[in-house]
C-alpha cells in the first residue's frame, strides 16, 4: 500500500523516523526437528530499502511529526 504523505515527510526530515543504514534482515532459525535454515534478507542502505523501509520510529517524535502539517 502506498502512502504518499509518509514518503513526502521523510524527504523533508524531522518525520520521527530513524533511518537504518547498515546491516540486513537475514533470519536464521532452527525448526522443531533441529534443522537450521537461513533466509537471506535485504541490506539496509541510506533512504528507503527493503530491510527497514523508511526506518524505525521514535514514538514521541513520530507523533509530533504527524500533529503538524506536512511541508509540501
Amino acid at each position: 500500500m502506498r502512502n504518499p504523505p509518509r514518503y513526502a515527510a521523510a524527504q523533508h526530515g524531522g518525520d520521527g523516523l530513524t533511518d537504518i543504514t547498515s546491516d540486513d534482515n537475514t533470519a536464521t532459525f532452527t525448526n522443531g526437528n533441529g534443522v537450521t535454515y537461513t533466509v537471506t534478507g535485504f541490506n539496509a542502505v541510506p533512504g528507503y530499502d527493503l530491510a527497514s523501509g523508511l526506518g524505525t520510529p521514535d514514538g514521541s517524535a513520530f507523533a509530533q511529526a504527524f500533529a503538524r502539517p506536512f511541508p509540501f
